[in-house]
């Protein structure tokens, strides 16, 4: 027999849409009852009492910033008497500045190829 034959005893009748949604309906309430179940912990025993006799540095110690390496500062002469001798200091004994460069040297371009003169440049003239 063919499948579209109405006399197709194997087959059972499709649910209807009522059917569907009643089973749905059914499905949902089973999936949440389980969920009541999973969802209720068993209470586990209260946690054993630490030993007190161990001194936990972290509950009790506040952070210190660190503190930053002390800056070794270098003895200055002067410091002491306050002022600064320049007539002790010598501008005659600095080497002169070297002369500068001179500029690199242009270098031009070659010119772009010019385009052949026409032909009729070329051309004898007509003698008049």
């Amino acid at each position: 027999m063919s499948a579209a034959s109405p006399k197709a005893p194997d087959k059972a009748p499709e649910p209807s849409m009522e059917e569907i949604l009643a089973s749905i309906r059914r499905i949902i309430a089973d999936d949440q009852n389980a969920k009541a179940e999973v969802v209720a912990p068993v209470r586990s025993p209260p946690p054993q009492p630490e030993n007190d006799d161990v001194l936990d540095l972290a509950e009790v110690a506040q952070p210190r910033k660190p503190q930053p390496a002390p800056i070794e500062e270098p003895e200055i002469d002067f410091a002491e008497s306050g002022q600064i001798d320049f007539d002790s200091i010598s501008f005659d004994d600095d080497e002169p500045e070297p002369e500068p460069l001179p500029p690199p040297p242009v270098v031009r371009q070659p010119d772009p190829p010019r385009a052949a003169p026409a032909l009729s440049r070329w051309r004898p003239r007509a003698r008049a």
